[in-house]
C-alpha cells in the first residue's frame, strides 16, 4: 500500500479534479451573485470563445516558458 501513496496522481485524475473544482466554483459564483452570471449570458458566443482561447493560449505560453527555464537550468548544471 505504501508504494501507491508515494506516486503523484495521474494526469487524467488531475484533469478531472480541476474540472470538478471549476464546475463547483461556477455553481458557487452563480448562487452568490446571479447578476454576474446574467452578465456573461449577454455576451456573444464568439466573444466567449475568443476569451477562452486567449486564456488557454496564455496559460500554454507561460507553461512553455516555465518548462524552457527548467530545461535550461538542467543543461547548465
Amino acid at each position: 500500500m505504501k508504494k501507491s501513496e508515494d506516486q503523484p496522481p495521474c494526469r487524467v485524475c488531475f484533469s478531472i479534479r480541476l474540472f470538478l473544482i471549476s464546475v463547483f466554483g461556477l455553481i458557487i459564483i452563480g448562487v452568490i451573485d446571479r447578476e454576474l452570471v446574467a452578465g456573461v449570458a449577454n455576451l456573444s458566443p464568439l466573444t466567449i470563445s475568443i476569451s477562452f482561447v486567449s486564456i488557454f493560449g496564455l496559460i500554454a505560453l507561460l507553461k512553455a516558458v516555465f518548462e524552457y527555464k527548467q530545461y535550461k537550468s538542467k543543461i547548465t548544471k
